[in-house]
């Protein structure tokens, strides 16, 4: 009989909860707390007897068992002895991991758990992702063991797209995303010895004890009655024109819009946006149409004038909106782009309330400038927002002031308003994380933040808009600073009002001179 492990995840299929031996499983997810709780609940899942191995990159393996039971439901629990090992986040140390365990202890029968960080991967091409798993796949196979790898963070979505074609090499690959009041779990194939399931999709929940479990999805709505043709709108969406056919019917206004959608399957409405105050109340009637009446219905907004900002349009979205159209697109454009939405079905994730949304949209209120280490946390809690996407929540820019400029002084030329916009000063530069920002209003932004023109206060810019990329400055920042010699104190508050002190110049002392004149008579003409 071959050799098997569990993979923790209760109240599933079987194919699902079994990885066997001399297998390589991968799994992406999202963020880090959703890691933790997997690679924990996986542990806790091995029965007593199992021979495990738990190697950690990014993370301390000691810190992730705090507070594990010793045994788990049903008589499971992690091993009794868990060799633990840490891993630094280095490509050679990727390269010769087998090697190392092969040597450091007896690895026959053994399941690995690999707990690491996406950006420990980051520099590894197609080919090198290739041959290493290769060579791991041929290892296992003469140890008869197994390989877990769980990864988190930023550069997820670029390393699932260099696994995804590594089948049968990797025995699963799957992914896990949050959708804010659960999280869904992904399958691209699973292979457990028990059967192959691939394309699959589901939600997992967490139990009274903390443990993910799946969730029922609920079954795709099949209406009744076939109103696929009908339109809806709000007349001004059209401009003062006439109805288009016999399917289009103008109403009044936005609440008898939604008032005449509640009664609708899979019609299409049309929603008119023209001032900013109307988002909130707006996002709550299509969280509330899709929520109750199902994923045929199309949901469109059009900006009638400029009110919507970046934020706005990712909110609208989040709560059902199938299409948001800007104000700048005219009549024709925004038919053409309705035609290009019928048949559609809306496959995205919407929260039971729509408080969580608009907490993750908002994910902090903390604005303005900090100290080093406070900036160093608080950007990366940002960059796991899960409503926004991947490369897509930010921008960090980092600035060198003119000689003459101290950094120090450089922030109180800077004013941020909005919450999640954060800066800080290191010995020699600025470095600011505007949230939510893109990199093609940049300029403008930059321009709007600070009281003197860019190029007159600071001499260079650096800009990183990748997450991973955002992440692995933040934490270069610090090593950057000691390397100079003089680095931030940790516990220095910095204001955005800096008191600038003139640097002390050496007073010179008076000494008397006397000037002598020569007679008029005796200037030579």
């Amino acid at each position: 009989m071959a050799l098997s492990f569990s993979f923790g995840l209760y109240h599933s299929f079987e194919e699902l909860s079994v990885m066997q031996s001399r297998g390589c499983y991968w799994v992406n997810i999202e963020r880090q707390a959703d890691a933790r709780q997997l690679c924990r609940q996986i542990i806790n899942a091995q029965g007593a007897a199992t021979r495990g191995a738990l190697i950690c990159c990014g993370d301390g393996p000691e810190r992730l068992l705090e507070g594990l039971p010793s045994t788990g439901a049903e008589g499971a629990g992690p091993p009794a002895s868990l060799p633990l090992f840490t891993l630094p986040e280095k490509k050679s140390a990727l390269r010769r991991l087998t090697a190392d365990l092969s040597r450091a202890i007896n690895v026959k029968e053994r399941l690995f758990i690999f707990l690491s960080t996406a950006s420990a991967w980051k520099d590894f091409s197609q080919t090198e992702i290739d041959d290493w798993l290769g060579n791991t796949q041929r290892w296992l196979i003469k140890h008869n063991a197994a390989f877990l790898i769980l990864t988190y963070g930023s550069g997820i979505s670029q390393l699932k797209n260099q696994l995804i074609s590594q089948f049968p090499t990797l025995s699963g690959l799957s992914s896990v995303h949050s959708l804010q009041d659960c999280v869904r779990y992904q399958v691209s194939w699973w292979f457990s010895g028990k059967g192959l399931i691939a394309n699959q999709a589901m939600n997992w929940e967490t139990d009274d004890r903390e443990r993910f479990v799946q969730s029922v999805l609920l079954p795709a709505f099949s209406p009744s009655v076939n109103d696929e043709q009908l339109c809806l709108a709000e007349k001004s969406v059209l401009e003062g024109a006439p109805p288009l056919s016999v399917n289009w019917r103008l109403l009044e206004d936005n609440a008898l819009l939604m008032q005449q959608g509640m009664a609708r399957h899979s019609a299409t409405l049309i929603f008119a946006l023209t001032e900013s105050e109307q988002v909130a109340e707006l996002a709550r009637q299509i969280h509330t149409l899709r929520r109750q009446r199902g994923i045929a219905l199309k949901i469109v907004v059009r900006e009638m004038k400029a009110s919507l900002r970046y934020t706005d349009e990712r909110l609208l979205q989040a709560c059902g909106a199938n299409l948001v159209v800007p104000y700048i697109a005219p009549l024709s454009s925004f038919l053409t782009l309705l035609e290009s939405i019928q048949g559609q079905r809306f496959t995205r994730h919407v929260p039971a309330t729509i408080d969580r949304l608009l907490a993750a949209i908002n994910p902090s209120r903390i604005k303005g400038a900090m100290s080093n280490d406070r900036f160093r946390q608080v950007v990366p809690e940002l960059i796991e927002n899960p409503l926004m996407p991947e490369d897509d929540k930010g921008i960090l820019i980092a600035l060198r002031p003119v000689p003459g400029l101290p950094p120090r002084q450089a922030l109180s030329l800077c004013r941020l308003r909005r919450g999640g916009d954060v800066m800080t000063a290191t010995s020699r530069r600025i470095y600011l994380f505007l949230s939510n920002c893109r990199i093609n209003d940049l300029d403008t932004v930059l321009g709007y933040l600070f009281r003197l023109p860019i190029a007159e206060a600071f001499s260079n810019r650096q800009v990183w808009t990748q997450d991973v990329h955002i992440i692995s400055q933040v934490k270069l920042m610090g090593k950057t600073d000691r390397r100079a010699g003089s680095p931030e104190p940790a516990d220095t508050p910095i204001t955005a009002a800096v008191t600038v002190a003139r640097p002390a110049t050496a007073r010179h002392s008076p000494r008397p001179l006397t000037l002598s004149l020569a007679a008029p008579q005796d200037i030579q003409p």
